[in-house]
């Protein structure tokens, strides 16, 4: 790769200041399908927050779609019931659908990162 960059009055590396922990209503903006380091479907997400303060900001998460029986199936399930997409039985599912669907959800400060980590996810028709 090449090209020419001109980085005159840009100062510093910039400032990042993540969204109080707390609980926002999102849209999924945005996905990315990935393979987990174990080979199970992992979609990526960028979350736009719809309503206050930070209306507009972007929240980033992960699903891994990991197979019933195993730990940690469940939370690919609620997700998938928060989304209101098919999670019981067998079922196919399509990550492209998942692209404007909103929710609730809730998110902590990852003090090592200094970032927001998502702690749980429940249906846009909840009480907010």
């Amino acid at each position: 790769m090449r090209g020419n960059l001109n980085y005159t009055g840009v100062v510093g590396s910039g400032t990042f200041e993540p969204l109080p922990a707390g609980q926002y209503l999102v849209e999924i903006a945005r996905k990315e399908d990935k393979t987990s380091t174990n080979g199970d479907p992992q979609v990526r997400l960028r979350l736009k927050v719809m309503s206050g303060e930070y209306a507009g900001r972007l929240i980033f998460d992960q699903v891994t779609l990991i197979p019933g029986g195993k730990p940690g199936a469940g939370f690919a399930k609620n997700f998938l019931r928060c989304i209101e997409e098919p999670c019981d039985g067998d079922f196919e599912f399509d990550s492209d659908r998942w692209v404007g669907k909103k929710l609730i959800v809730t998110v902590k400060i990852d003090e090592q990162y200094n970032s927001n980590k998502v702690e749980s996810r429940e249906p846009e028709g909840l009480p907010f």
